[in-house]
């Protein structure tokens, strides 16, 4: 996926390439196609791995999650929690009943207003609905997640060898750390060559822009950047520490992006290939 800003304390994970979104922090019809649908079911998953019961897990989480009196994102919650425990078949029934009466209120297409948004979400919906009424799964074993790590600090400059056997450079801006672990917070440089750069490659070549658009406004760019996950497992032959250099606070906004299901390289790729589109 091609996405939002990743702030401080935001948990990646793994998601499809697709186009910027602006409202409330979803880029889709689908139920964890939101910010907060996906912190809903990676908690949950966290929870039960933990070893609570799907009543205590659930607990916590609408503790954590449900204000009182609920607020916009309300619907959110109740629709990724219930789909979330029926996949690993421990559907609680206040839980489901609570997602069945927000599709049922139409409070879950409050957000869609264009027809064919709000199209798309009604059949998600609908299927929801089919989905929670069906049987559930038999209860799934969840492993607790391996906690991303990374050797790497703000200011290192990296070359990274692409599975096609070109190098890349990322510019580390930041580290952060939530519950999945530590990440790197990076800029992804206007460098592509299968010649292995030096240090200097900061100073004679820009960032790679990152073209993006938010409904009706006219096409933006800021700087592409990636967050790298569990860098301390990428292969000594695949990345290499070229030095350190400060970043400078004037050279603009990075939008982090988070590797979907093509993974790294796959994200390289798209960004890429977008800077290209747009040159021509």
């Amino acid at each position: 996926m091609l996405h939002t800003e990743l702030p401080i304390g935001y948990s990646p994970r793994v998601r499809a390439i697709g186009h910027y979104a602006c409202a409330m922090g979803a880029w889709g019809a689908g139920i964890f196609s939101d910010d907060l649908a996906c912190d809903v079911r990676e908690d949950w998953r966290e929870f039960i791995a933990d070893g609570k019961s799907p009543r205590e897990a659930t607990d916590a989480l609408i503790a954590k999650y449900v204000n009182d009196p609920p607020d916009d994102e309300d619907h959110v919650f109740w629709l990724a929690l219930a789909v979330s425990q029926w996949k690993t078949g421990r559907l609680v029934d206040d839980v489901r009943d609570r997602a069945l009466a927000v599709i049922d209120s139409g409070k879950g297409l409050d957000p869609w207003r264009d027809a064919a948004d709000r199209s798309k979400r009604e059949r998600v919906l609908a299927q929801t609905r089919e989905q929670l009424w069906s049987e559930q799964p038999h209860p799934t074993r969840i492993r607790k997640r391996a906690k991303s790590a990374t050797p790497f600090g703000p200011g290192d400059v990296l070359a990274y060898r692409h599975g096609d056997g070109y190098y890349v450079v990322f510019w580390v801006l930041s580290n952060f750390s939530d519950r999945g672990g530590e990440y790197n917070h990076t800029e992804l440089l206007d460098y592509a060559s299968e010649q292995l750069p030096d240090l200097t490659v900061v100073g004679s070549r820009p960032a790679l822009p990152y073209y993006w658009r938010c409904e009706t406004e006219p096409l933006h760019h800021d700087i592409a950047g990636i967050a790298l996950i569990s860098a301390d497992k990428i292969k000594s032959d695949r990345i290499v520490l070229l030095g350190r250099r400060h970043r400078p606070g004037n050279r603009g906004k990075v939008h982090c992006l988070i590797p979907g299901k093509g993974g790294l390289d796959g994200l390289i790729t798209q960004l890429f290939n977008e800077r290209a589109a747009h040159a021509t």
